[in-house]
């Protein structure tokens, strides 16, 4: 026997599919942007390394407030001299960022950042550091999804010296930091 598909019959199946969505899953968290869990986000900036990954662990603090500890680690192409040199560097960071809100979140953010040269183009170009490193403090905001989508935009300063410069001073140099993830 053939059974005729008909608009009342897609419509009640998809009436259905509606419903079963409507009941969440015992296994699974009901909304991702309240629980603690392991995210993982793709961006560019500081926090990131340069352009790269950064993992945090959020945890709920009491009511609106979380705290998420977090590494990242990238690579940038950066620091030419004027000429045709090309500088390449793997870089670190570490800290903790500090949230207020449930899916739309105020984030202040202490961390540490470094950078450490891993080739230079030609490789007799001069360079006057290799590793650089330093504070930082980056102000910004942080999206957390239900079902578990992050994403996060953070401007900043970092405390470094300048590689290219002969001086040892260290000066604040403003950061931009962009990124978007999923929170398991």
């Amino acid at each position: 026997m053939v059974r005729r598909i008909t608009i009342r019959s897609v419509a009640v199946l998809c009436a259905g599919l509606v419903m079963l969505s409507a009941f969440p899953s015992s296994s699974q968290p009901l909304d991702k942007r309240t629980a603690k869990g392991l995210s993982v986000q793709l961006g560019t900036g500081i926090i990131y390394g340069g352009n790269g990954l950064m993992v945090d662990y959020q945890v709920p603090l009491s009511g609106l407030f979380r705290m998420s500890p977090f590494i990242g680690i990238g690579g940038t192409v950066g620091g030419t001299d004027g000429s045709e040199s090309k500088y390449y560097w793997l870089g670190y960071s570490a800290g903790l960022n500090l949230e207020l809100g449930k899916m739309h979140r105020i984030l202040v953010s202490p961390h540490f950042f470094g950078s450490h040269n891993v080739h230079r183009n030609p490789s007799t170009a001069w360079i006057n550091k290799k590793t650089i490193y330093g504070p930082s403090l980056m102000l910004g905001y942080k999206g957390t999804a239900r079902f578990g989508l992050v994403w996060q935009i953070g401007v900043g300063a970092v405390y470094t010296p300048n590689p290219l410069s002969r001086s040892t001073a260290y000066s604040l140099n403003p950061h931009l930091d962009l990124g978007i993830g999923y929170k398991f």
